[in-house]
């Protein structure tokens, strides 16, 4: 009769459990490796989402200053900036698309927009009164003598 220590029954029991632990370990460690990878994804779409809303954010940041900035004295919305300098806007753009579009200065206090083609006559224009061109000697002319 051979005598069992205690040791070696222990390590007979482990050698048995052994194969079955591991079977069972590699099974929980696969459900927390895709737990892990699940948890990783949403943590990118979250962080892209929140990146989103940051930019937003921004985005309406800069509406509100532009807005804050733009005052309209008739016939032209003025850009105002830090330095107290000021630049005509186009009223049809910024009404219509809030498109800070400067107007370009064609003499006599006339101004043409080059995004809608649209001009604006200042308060100093001054209206030609002398005809120039084909049309000058009209026919009925002789009527208004």
């Amino acid at each position: 009769m051979q005598r069992l220590y205690l040791s070696e029954i222990h390590m007979g029991i482990v050698e048995k459990l052994k194969k079955p632990f591991t079977l069972v370990l590699r099974v929980i460690n696969a459900k927390l490796y895709e737990k892990l990878v699940s948890s990783q994804s949403e943590n990118l779409a979250l962080q892209e989402e929140k990146r989103a809303l940051r930019d937003t954010v921004r985005q309406q940041k800069e509406k509100l200053d532009l807005r804050a900035n733009v005052v309209w004295e008739k016939p032209f919305y003025w850009l105002k900036d830090g330095a107290g300098k000021s630049e005509r806007v186009c009223p049809k753009c910024w009404d219509s698309d809030e498109k800070p579009i400067r107007l370009q200065d064609k003499g006599n206090d006339v101004w043409e927009c080059l995004n809608c083609k649209n001009l604006y006559y200042g308060p100093n224009y001054v209206r030609p009164t002398n005809r120039q061109g084909p049309w000058q000697n009209h026919p009925f002319d002789f009527l208004k003598k």
